[in-house]
This record gives structure tokens, C-alpha cells and sequence, in this order.
């Protein structure tokens, strides 16, 4: 029997995991003095609802090696993947790999996909037809490191507020910004976050989505939809993509960056 595993910064739902049988071990997000646990005390709506009115950013953390101990622990009998948020991005890779050393008993792979959100959400949705279809947990490691290195996320946010409150952009830069419609673009792959450049309004961001995707994406494999909070931006979207793809929420620890309002595609990259 193969168990998986994947932290909440893949953004499913918990019923979504539930039929998808994988365990998921939550982050936490901080207003001021409240701590919330992602997706089980605060669900998606509720947290951009409390991001729009609160004066200050929100801070993110990861568990520590304790709650993975608690996930592993549950499953004594079964082969355990873990495939979990970029370790470039975020110790909860780290954490993980602390809890698989103390449970020395225990068959524990652990998978860096190098990405987060929808992303991540895209690899465990690979892992869970490869466990179906039967195949072993070392085929299904190795498949997904292979295509961990191939995928990517690519997305438009429709404000530069929490780029600029986060201080990964200068507050005279985010003023400009906002007063001529730029939103950026962001390209995410192999653990690496990069602005690739600027859209002068959603419209034109969406279109570069559609672009990208349409040049570089592997249409044998799937891909997924991310949207934040608004589904307007997503509707759009989704009429230039013109076909039916699953969908992914951004939850409270990506959210806190990105603000509501952005949309995106995680997909795999063509083999060169």
C-alpha cells in the first residue's frame, strides 16, 4: 500500500484530498495576534477577506517536524510519498526530512517539487494516477522528479499591494505601477520565483499566459487553472484557454503574496 502525502500549500480543498486519499499536513498563517491553521480554521474565503482589511501583512509558517511525525505515524503499514512545496521557498521540506530520520522504521520518500500552489497541486494529482494505476513507490518517485523539473507555473497577479507590503517591491515602484494597471507576471519552476515581466492590464496578462502555455506547454500531460480568490480574472481565463481544465483556489500562505485576484497555469514543459 502507497500513502501520500503533500502539505497545504498545494491548495486543495479538504474534501478534494479526502477522495483523492492523501494526507495533508497544514501551514499557518498569522493576523496580528491570531494563528490560523491553512484550510482547516481559516478557509479561503475568510482569508482574503480578513487580507482586504488588515493593515498589516500577514506572516506564514511552516509546522515543525512534529506534525509530520503525527502524519507519518498514521500510516505503520504503508509506503509513504511525500511531495511538498519547493524547499527553496519555504523549510517545510526540511521539516519533513526530520521527521522521516526519526521514524527510521518507516519506508519515507520525500519529493522537492520545486513548486507550490497549483504546482504542487498538479504533481500530487500524478502521484495519486500512478499509485492507481499500480505502479511501485520508487516508479512513482522517480517519475516525479522527472517531471518536477518540468513544470511550471506561470501567472498574472492584478495587484502589486502585497508585493510592495511583503517588501519584495519598493513602494514608489508599486505607486507607479498601480497608477498605470501593471501587473506582473511570474514564472515559477525548479524552485525558483522570477517577475518576467509587466502586462499593462489583466487582459493583456491573461493573453501572455495563453501565449506562454501555448509555446512551451507538453499537451500529453495535464494542466491545472490557479485563481485567487476572484473568479473574474478566472473566467477570462478560461475562455482563452478554450478548454475544460481542473481548477485550483490559492489558499492563505500563497495568497498572502499574491493577493487576490491573480490567475495562472501550472503545466509541464515540453522535453527538449
Amino acid at each position: 500500500m502507497i500513502k501520500i502525502i503533500c502539505d497545504s500549500t498545494s491548495d486543495f480543498e479538504l474534501a478534494e484530498v479526502e477522495a483523492l486519499n492523501v494526507g495533508i499536513v497544514s501551514l499557518s498563517v498569522t493576523f496580528g495576534e491570531e494563528s490560523f491553521i491553512d484550510k482547516v480554521t481559516i478557509n479561503n474565503t475568510e482569508f482574503f477577506d480578513r487580507l482586504r482589511t488588515s493593515e498589516v501583512l500577514p506572516v506564514t509558517s511552516l509546522r515543525g517536524p512534529e506534525a509530520f511525525i503525527e502524519e507519518f505515524a498514521k500510516y505503520p503499514q504503508e509506503e509513504i510519498i511525500a511531495i511538498l512545496v519547493s524547499s527553496k521557498v519555504s523549510g517545510t521540506f526540511n521539516a519533513a526530512n526530520i521527521a522521516k530520520n526519526e521514524l527510521k522504521k518507516q519506508k519515507i520518500y520525500l519529493v522537492d517539487s520545486g513548486n507550490a500552489t497549483g504546482g504542487l497541486n498538479l504533481l500530487v494529482r500524478m502521484a495519486c494516477q500512478y499509485r492507481d494505476s499500480g505502479m511501485s513507490a520508487e516508479a512513482i518517485v522517480a517519475r516525479l522528479q522527472e517531471l518536477s523539473e518540468r513544470l511550471v507555473l506561470f501567472a498574472c497577479f492584478d495587484t502589486l499591494k502585497y508585493l510592495v507590503k511583503g517588501g519584495r517591491l519598493s513602494s514608489t515602484s508599486g505607486v507607479i505601477g498601480g497608477m498605470l494597471a501593471i501587473k506582473p507576471l511570474i514564472h515559477f519552476a525548479c524552485g525558483v520565483i522570477e517577475n518576467v515581466g509587466k502586462a499593462r492590464g489583466m487582459k493583456a496578462g491573461i493573453q501572455a499566459i495563453v501565449e506562454r502555455v501555448a509555446t512551451e506547454r507538453d499537451e500529453s500531460l495535464p494542466m491545472i487553472a490557479i485563481y485567487s480568490y476572484d473568479r473574474e480574472n478566472l473566467t477570462a481565463l478560461l475562455a482563452e484557454l478554450g478548454e475544460a481544465t481542473p481548477l485550483c483556489s490559492v489558499g492563505s500562505v500563497i495568497g498572502t503574496h499574491c493577493g487576490p485576484g491573480a490567475v495562472g497555469v501550472a503545466y509541464f514543459k515540453k522535453l527538449n
